[in-house]
């Protein structure tokens, strides 16, 4: 198995231990009663990778594993209580890198995918805050370069000067524990695997393994 794959898959494994051990305070605060409407945001760390430039045989490449930021936010309704939730979810993978002395350059890889939640544990019990996770929908890579501003004696900011964007499909698969500091409000840990099906002249494909700590609201 890929070590990446079993990186991701030790997260996973982590993520959930650490869930366990909140589990006694989510006892002793609010069951994990799951109804209507959620609204999350995560953040976190993860490395990543893409193959580049896959029309081009000479100059055909992949970046080695890279670490960077991944913001995610959802939307989803509880379509059985309990048991199983539809979302529509924003996940990222973003990476920046100085070169050419001054001038940066950033990759932004990024999922829009319809997801489905899964509930296995019983709402009152320890278990109740473990959910497991899987999507696809549309992925978008853009490379970015800026150079800094020459009315900035410090270097501190930049700006555009070039942008390409390319299009493609996007899968995960995740999970991660839960525990409710109210009635309406969770907090908790997230891991993932995330993959990008772009195609395009820059971008070929692109894979990230995520870590989150995550924040959603019920009502």
């Amino acid at each position: 198995m890929n070590s990446r794959l079993h990186d991701g898959l030790r997260l996973l494994v982590l993520g959930l231990a650490l869930g366990t051990l909140l589990a006694s305070e989510a006892q002793a605060l609010s069951p994990h009663i799951r109804d209507g409407w959620l609204f999350g945001v995560s953040y976190g760390y993860g490395r990543g990778k893409a193959s580049l430039f896959p029309g081009d045989i000479e100059n055909q490449t992949e970046s080695g594993w890279q670490r960077g930021a991944v913001p995610q936010y959802r939307i989803g309704h509880i379509i059985i209580k309990n048991r199983l939730m539809l979302s529509f979810e924003n996940r990222q993978w973003l990476y920046e890198t100085g070169f050419l002395v001054d001038d940066k350059g950033r990759v932004n890889i990024q999922n829009w995918t319809f997801a489905l939640s899964y509930y296995p544990g019983k709402p009152t019990s320890m278990a109740g805050g473990i959910y497991l996770q899987a999507g696809a929908g549309w992925a978008n890579a853009r490379l970015t370069f800026l150079e800094p501003l020459e009315d900035d004696p410090w270097g501190n900011k930049f700006e555009e000067i070039e942008v390409w964007d390319e299009a493609g499909t996007g899968f995960f698969i995740g999970g991660g524990y839960e525990f409710r500091i109210t009635p309406g409000v969770g907090a908790g840990l997230a891991v993932s695997y995330v993959y990008q099906s772009i195609g395009g002249e820059i971008f070929d494909k692109a894979w990230s393994f995520p870590a989150t700590i995550t924040l959603n609201w019920y009502w």
